[in-house]
Order: structure tokens, then sequence, then C-alpha cells
């Protein structure tokens, strides 16, 4: 269900030129999530697909992000309501993208350099989905004071406020794709994907 919509406001203004809010995203998804079920009841639908951490924390900054807390949270919260009312589950993927943040000699991962800072980060930088023992450099664990531990952060979530729901990343990219390090890094996140039961990839 839609794409990146915590950045419509920068990438579609001339459709969406404020940014979208809490209740206004989790309505949209859960109308079109009714529509796609009525007419294909075992289709499997994804939302909110959003496009990195501050849209999971507090979807960009929203009006109201404030006083209604972390947005995965209250997004789950309100597809299991949505579930009892409706009587069957309409959205079945928590749909995220990660472009990691993660810096090796100030040059974050995702480009293509292939300096020794930057290969030694980036092949470290899958760490970060998983490892609570694994802080990278980057403004999200000084922010967060703590490892991401992604996967698993994420997947608490799930099973705290809507247990049955799976995960996705349908974009993803830890750069240097011309570059050995690159397809070392992607090995390693498809493998920790599928041992950690990433649902789609």
């Amino acid at each position: 269900l839609d794409n990146e919509p915590d950045l419509w406001s920068s990438t579609h203004p001339e459709v969406h030129p404020v940014p979208v809010g809490y209740d206004e995203l989790v309505d949209r998804n859960l109308s079109y999530a009714k529509m796609v079920k009525s007419v294909w009841p075992g289709a499997e639908v994804t939302g909110f697909v959003s496009y990195g951490w501050n849209g999971y924390t507090w979807l960009q900054g929203a009006p109201g992000s404030a006083a209604k807390g972390d947005f995965i949270n209250y997004y789950l919260v309100k597809l299991k309501a949505a579930e009892v009312t409706e009587g069957k589950r309409l959205i079945d993927y928590l749909d995220l993208h990660w472009y990691p943040e993660a810096k090796g000699g100030g040059v974050r991962v995702t480009t293509s350099a292939s300096t020794t800072d930057v290969v030694a980060a980036r092949v470290q930088a899958p760490r970060s989905l998983f490892d609570p023992t694994y802080t990278e450099v980057s403004w999200i664990t000084q922010t967060l004071g703590q490892p991401i531990r992604l996967v698993r952060r994420v997947k608490d979530k799930i099973a705290a406020n809507y247990p049955g729901t799976r995960l996705a990343f349908t974009e993803w990219n830890f750069g240097g794709g011309g570059h050995i390090s690159g397809a070392v890094a992607t090995a390693d996140v498809l493998g920790i994907f599928g041992r950690e039961g990433v649902g789609l990839a």
C-alpha cells in the first residue's frame, strides 16, 4: 500500500503538500486493504512502506506525533483493532525500507565508495539488523544510545502489539554495488533475513 508516505510532502508535494498524519495514513491503509481483500480475499497486503528510521519512529515528524508516540506501535495497535472490527486480518506484512545510515570515515555505506573505512563499515553494517552487541557509527545509534538490532526491535513491537503480522523489507541496499564488500554485505543481509524470520524481502 503506497510508497514511503512519510516523505510524500517532499517527494510528491503536488499531491500531498503537507506531512501525512498518523490517522490519515492508518485510515488510507485500512481503506485500501479492505478493497483489496473484498475482491481477492487471499491476497497478501503490505503496509505502511516506510522509507526509514524517522518514518518508523514518528512518521517523519507528522502532526501530533509527540502525543501519539512511536508510529510502528501506533500502526500495529490500529491494525489489530481493525481485525477485531472487520473479523479478518487486513494487512499481512509490516513493510519497511532500510538504507543504512552507518558510516565509515564519515562516508555513508550506501554509496559506491570503496575506501578502507567504508568497506570495513559496510561489511559490519548487517549486524545492525540483529546484533545487540554491535553499535554502528550513525546518527541513529547516537540518538538511541544503543545498538539498533532492527529486525529484532521491530519483531518485538509486532509481538507486543499485533502478533502474527509478518515483517517485510521491500527496499534495502547496503551500497558497494560494484565492489566485493557490497556482495558480502548483501549475502549477509539475505542470510540474516532468513534466519531472523523476515517474511518478504
